[in-house]
C-alpha cells in the first residue's frame, strides 16, 4: 500500500521511482500496490503535486 507522505516533494502513490523502479525492478515485487482511503485525492488536494484530481489518478496509475 502507497502512502500519504511525499519524500523529495513527490507523494508516495505518484513516486515512479518509489513502486516501479524500486518496488517492482530493485526487489522484484510482482504484487499489485493499492492507495490508501484520500491517499490519491491528497496528491491534488493537499500536496498540490497535481493540477486537477485527473492528473492525481494519471500520475498514480503512471508511477
Amino acid at each position: 500500500m502507497c502512502a500519504y507522505n511525499r519524500v523529495n516533494g513527490v507523494p508516495n502513490c505518484a513516486d515512479y521511482d518509489l513502486l516501479t523502479r524500486t518496488a517492482r525492478g530493485e526487489w522484484g515485487f510482482h504484487g499489485y500496490i493499492t492507495s490508501d482511503c484520500d491517499a490519491v485525492l491528497t496528491i491534488h488536494d493537499d500536496h498540490k503535486y497535481a493540477s486537477t484530481p485527473e492528473d492525481a489518478v494519471a500520475d498514480v496509475l503512471n508511477a
